[in-house]
């Protein structure tokens, strides 16, 4: 609703360790949208894989969403400059035009 009143765009801030997660043994994490916390093994290599596919389901839902409500989203990863990605987006955006 606020998109077509007004130009929002969305930026999502990454750091790549999210996705990467080194091995650290069992680590308790704590889920702020519902405030509880898990415990999760990140020793063996399929904890920190499917903690990584978690990660990516999160991120594929949030792209194939804001896809759907035509809301844009701009990535940029916290090790890379984000003025690239933004002129990018910017770029895209006027061609759409």
């Amino acid at each position: 609703m606020a998109n077509q009143k007004h130009d929002i765009i969305g930026i999502h801030i990454m750091d790549p360790a999210e996705l990467v997660l080194p091995n650290l043994g069992h680590v308790k994490i704590h889920d702020p949208e519902t405030g509880s916390d898990h415990w999760i093994d990140l020793y063996p290599k399929k904890g920190r894989t499917a903690s990584k596919q978690i990660v990516q389901n999160h991120i594929d839902v949030l792209r194939s969403e804001s896809d759907r409500i035509k809301f844009d989203l701009v990535s940029i990863l916290t090790n890379e400059d984000y003025v690239e990605p933004l002129m990018a987006f910017f770029r895209k955006r006027e061609s759409r035009r």
